[in-house]
């Protein structure tokens, strides 16, 4: 008994971790009511806060493009995650991020990425990582696919990494985000409860019929 309890304690925390990383990959059907921006208002040059007022402030992407990244409206105004006008740097792309004014659990957006050049999303709450998502993409600005994630227990920062064998660049056009975190159990509580299941279960066990009868009785 207390071996198979001593596995179920196991398993509770290895699922409290597995969920800390856990994401689910999802498509624009998949979003209810998100908050949508269309990059066509985007400045040329950083976007940095000009979306704050929507709930969502950019770093290291620029405004002031136009590609066709797969959204079935043709060509439109996008962010890419370099100046339009300079394209990347030697080094490559930098990681574009997206810092949001509260806790979402969907992002999604369409993307476009050099061949060669994919897509990894990590998704971050507070400073803890929450976990992460890896995307093939392609379609070279004349192209692209959707890149969307779910994390049920919540985020308010995700970071755009596209491998670099190319050069890294990034197009991206209808960011959407949504969704309130559902509570979830801090491991701290998982393993009190754990405990005081394997806490029950000894005391029952020790006044069952069996260990009563391998007890010696007084005379």
């Amino acid at each position: 008994m207390v071996r198979k309890l001593t596995v179920v304690v196991g398993l509770a925390i290895s699922l409290v971790v597995a969920r800390k990383t856990s994401a689910d990959p999802i498509g624009p059907d998949a979003f209810v009511s998100p908050t949508l921006i269309d990059f066509e208002s985007a400045p040329d040059g950083r976007i940095d806060g000009r979306y704050s007022s929507q709930g969502v402030t950019f770093s290291e992407l620029f405004g002031g493009g136009f590609a066709d990244v797969g959204t079935g409206s043709g060509i439109t105004g996008v962010a890419t995650n370099f100046p339009v006008f300079v394209g990347c740097p030697a080094g490559g792309c930098p990681d574009a991020n997206a810092r949001f004014s509260s806790l979402n659990t969907r992002v999604g957006f369409y993307v476009s990425t050099n061949p060669a050049d994919d897509l990894t999303i990590f998704a971050y709450r507070g400073t803890s990582l929450v976990g992460s998502e890896f995307f093939r993409t392609g379609g070279a600005g004349h192209g692209g696919s959707f890149a969307g994630v779910e994390f049920a227990s919540g985020f308010d920062r995700i970071v755009l990494h596209t491998t670099s064998v190319e050069n890294g660049a990034l197009v991206i056009d209808d960011f959407r985000f949504e969704g309130s975190p559902l509570p979830t159990p801090e491991p701290a509580t998982v393993i009190l409860f754990a405990t005081g299941l394997v806490g029950a279960c000894l005391r029952r066990r020790l006044r069952s019929p069996e260990h009563d009868s391998a007890r010696p009785h007084s005379l």
